[in-house]
This record gives C-alpha cells, sequence and structure tokens, in this order.
C-alpha cells in the first residue's frame, strides 16, 4: 500500500495544505512533461567540457524559441546524432524564408563546427530546424539540483513526490525507496 501521499514534511500541516502540494506537484510536473514531449523544454546536462566555458556536471534549461539571435547558446542536433551546446554566432534568411545558423564554441582552440552540420562537413551553415532550443536558464551544478530536490522531499515529500510522479516516474520510484529506507 502506497501511503507517502499521508507524509506531511516539514512545511505541510492539514489534510488541505497536504491536497494543495499534491495539486501544485502534479501540475508543475505536468507541465515539464507536456513541455519535454512538445519539444518545447529540454534539460541537458553537460557531460563533457569541449568547446563551451560550461562545467561538466552542470545542467542547462532550454526552450524552443520562436527567433534566433546572435549570441544566444543553443542545444542542436549534430550530423553524428549527438547534442550540442553552442553560441550562434551568424544568422542567415534564405530567400524562401528558412533560417541557417552558424555556431562556434566559447572555448579558445575550440574546433569548427561544420563538420557537426554535415556528413563530410561541406556545409558551413546549420538549418534551424535542427536546433533544439535556446538556453533560458544555467549553468546549474548537479549538486546544486540534486540538493534541492533533497531539500524539497524533506520540507514537502507530497510535493516532490507528485512533481517527480508526473514529469519522470522512475525519478518517483527512486525517492520512494529512499523514503521507505530512511
Amino acid at each position: 500500500e502506497s501511503r507517502w501521499i499521508l507524509h506531511a514534511g516539514l512545511v505541510v500541516t492539514g489534510s488541505s495544505a497536504l491536497a494543495r502540494h499534491l495539486l501544485a506537484g502534479w501540475a508543475i510536473g505536468s507541465l515539464f512533461s507536456l513541455g519535454w514531449a512538445t519539444g518545447c523544454v529540454q534539460l541537458t546536462c553537460m557531460v563533457q567540457q569541449v568547446a563551451m566555458a560550461i562545467p561538466s556536471g552542470s545542467v542547462l534549461i532550454f526552450c524552443k524559441l520562436p527567433r534566433m539571435a546572435v549570441g544566444r547558446v543553443v542545444l542542436f542536433d549534430g550530423v553524428d546524432g549527438l547534442a550540442y551546446v553552442r553560441r550562434v554566432s551568424r544568422i542567415r534568411e534564405d530567400s524562401s524564408d528558412r533560417v541557417f545558423v552558424q555556431t562556434r564554441g566559447d572555448l579558445p582552440g575550440a574546433p569548427h563546427d561544420s563538420c557537426l552540420y554535415s556528413e563530410d562537413g561541406s556545409a558551413v551553415w546549420l538549418d534551424a530546424k535542427l536546433v533544439r532550443g535556446t538556453m533560458i536558464a544555467g549553468p546549474i551544478s548537479l549538486k546544486v539540483v540534486l540538493g534541492s530536490l533533497a531539500v524539497t522531499a524533506a520540507l514537502s515529500p507530497t510535493f516532490a513526490l507528485a512533481f517527480a510522479t508526473a514529469y519522470q516516474p522512475f525519478l518517483a520510484g527512486g525517492l520512494l525507496l529512499l523514503w521507505r529506507l530512511v
């Protein structure tokens, strides 16, 4: 029997507050899931620092914005199928209103990005359709994210588990396991 909903945590008192925390966690988690499913919101963790001055283990939040702008950090799919984080250096529109961008890394000596645009490296522009999103938040240390999750789970397990259930069911399972162990 699942009784996690009955644990009020450190900030919740009374059944009406418990219901509000449950509803808020479920709503926010559902919005994140909807954003991810529609491609409007992307959460990315930097695995390796190659071309950008963003530390490894940082969490970045990207959102699909209607317009590209020079200087913004974007997430795009390279020709090799991997996702890359780079800064937009130039924008071009062709006669049919298709938008293309050129990207670059921030670090000195960063490799040129044209090899990410096409198999043979001959393309000098990236089709903006391959851009998954523009960075709206980050870099956030993974330790800060995990610490915030732990604090939220202690203050309101109802909110944390409702959010995790709606957004990341496997995360919710991990929190339930942790709850049972504690």
